[in-house]
């Protein structure tokens, strides 16, 4: 009986002490460089904007920043790192929530659940994303594209940041309308620019920041938006339900993470942290040049979207019956 009070007795001082010892430890933070994590090579969207933040944290937080891109597995390589690091705050996780939602939702046994292995720090932007066709391309309109795809079933090709990945689903809808595209899947958009630009696929649905610097010296073309309506920025290009009804997709959101268990102290210094850089002029303003926009947030409220984001890509997922790999 002794041996049990004892043994219950050390319980309630470890947890009594750990409250303590985490606001100690949050005060301190961060002691040391942080190493962020960006799930897709270089180059992509994710990765643009992603190390925009790495330069403005490395100067707000005192310590350098550093990025890491591990990618494959549309996220989930570098995901996974992530969700396997000592939940301290030093190993944190850039990436873009939507397609992370998908993975879940493609496979019961994905590498990373994102409810229960990652800790939410902060929403920090959603993306515009588009259709744009290579100079070799033998369409060049969105009304073009889709005549030619339903009358040539499977003959364009169209590369995405991976299988799973919310372009993909994007791809997947378009074939439930009519519009059949032959899937090639790359590690992450800023490859399968590069894809296009090179003529070795005709298409590529993606972020419209990772396609805009090619698209500015004409050597791809913007067909279409993917979401509901036109993009302000470039109000020229038609939204894809302009031409096909039912065709949209949501708007990617993109957020850091950390492992599971991180101290609360710790993500709240970088939920403000990143919450001051979302609402600095300057950053606002080369967040929108990217043709991103600005969210932001609690921890908590991120957590929600990210179970929200489940609940609306597991109705798509169903509907398009798509298989992950």
């Amino acid at each position: 009986m002794n041996t049990v009070i004892r043994c219950l007795s050390g319980c309630v001082l470890c947890y009594a002490m750990a409250g303590p010892f985490a606001a100690a430890q949050a005060q301190s933070y961060p002691s040391k460089p942080i190493r962020m994590v960006i799930p897709y090579p270089p180059g992509g969207a994710t990765d643009l904007m992603g190390r925009l933040f790495q330069s403005r944290l490395t100067q707000s937080l005192g310590q350098t920043v550093i990025v890491d891109n591990r990618g494959g597995a549309t996220g989930m390589i570098g995901t996974r790192n992530v969700a396997q690091s000592a939940p301290d705050g030093y190993s944190i996780l850039f990436t873009v929530g939507t397609d992370m939602a998908i993975s879940r939702v493609l496979s019961k046994d994905a590498p990373v659940d994102p409810v229960t292995e990652l800790s939410p720090i902060i929403a920090a932007v959603a993306s515009v994303s588009c259709i744009a066709a290579g100079s070799s391309a033998p369409v060049g309109s969105l009304t073009e594209l889709i005549a030619y795809a339903k009358a040539n079933p499977g003959k364009l090709t169209y590369g995405t940041p991976g299988i799973g990945s919310s372009p993909h689903l994007n791809g997947e809808k378009l074939k439930l309308l009519g519009v059949e595209l032959l899937h090639v899947p790359f590690k992450g958009s800023g490859p399968s620019v590069t894809a296009l630009v090179a003529g070795q696929i005709d298409l590529m649905i993606g972020n419209l920041a990772t396609a805009l610097a090619n698209a500015r010296s004409g050597k791809v073309k913007v067909l279409a938006m993917t979401h509901g309506r036109r993009y302000e920025g470039m109000p020229e290009i038609p939204s894809i339900v302009e031409a096909l009804p039912g065709g949209d997709m949501p708007q990617g959101w993109y957020g850091f993470f950390g492992p599971a268990r991180i101290p609360k102290p710790i993500v709240a210094r970088l939920n403000g942290e990143i919450l001051k850089l979302l609402g600095d002029r300057d950053m606002k303003a080369r967040i929108e040049e990217a043709t991103f926009s600005v969210m932001g947030g609690t921890p908590e409220e991120f957590g929600e979207l990210v179970r929200q984001s489940l609940d609306v890509y597991a109705k798509v997922v169903q509907a398009a019956g798509v298989k992950g790999e």
